[in-house]
């Protein structure tokens, strides 16, 4: 229903002005017809509206995969502090990231700039916190 909303909200005049086409067939024509071009118009602001929620996913998973790949490319790039939370978890900090896990598990919390999302714990991100964490065995 939220992708419903944005689409109201950035492309109101079409919703507007496909109302306005409508009101127009009822108030001139008195035919069967009528109905027919009231549904077609339905099915266009419906079709239009699919392709534009279409549109803001593809964009929205677009935007992760560039913070996931920015934040990754940091961790490589910079020196990680490891810390070790005391109760099986580790949080692995490095400028605008941090990396939130549980020893052993498969996946891991990425924030970068105030985005989370989740990714497998490999490579690069394995590397990342296997030298924090050695780094911080040696200290």
């Amino acid at each position: 229903m939220g992708e419903w909303t944005a689409f109201l909200e950035d492309r109101w005049y079409v919703a507007l002005a496909a109302l306005v086409v409508a009101l127009i067939v009822v108030r001139l024509v008195r035919t069967v017809v009528r109905w027919v071009i009231i549904v077609a118009i339905a099915a266009g602001l419906l079709w239009y509206g699919g392709q534009y929620v279409d549109k803001l996913k593809e964009t929205g998973s677009q935007a992760i995969a560039a913070a996931r790949d920015e934040a990754i490319r940091q961790l490589a790039g910079s020196h990680a502090s490891y810390k070790d939370n005391g109760d099986g978890t580790f949080t692995v900090t490095a400028g605008d990231v941090r990396i939130d896990g549980t020893k052993g598990a498969r996946e891991v919390k990425i924030t970068y700039r105030g985005v989370s999302f989740t990714v497998p714990v490999e490579g690069a991100v394995k590397t990342a916190i296997e030298r924090a964490s050695g780094a911080a065995a040696s200290r």
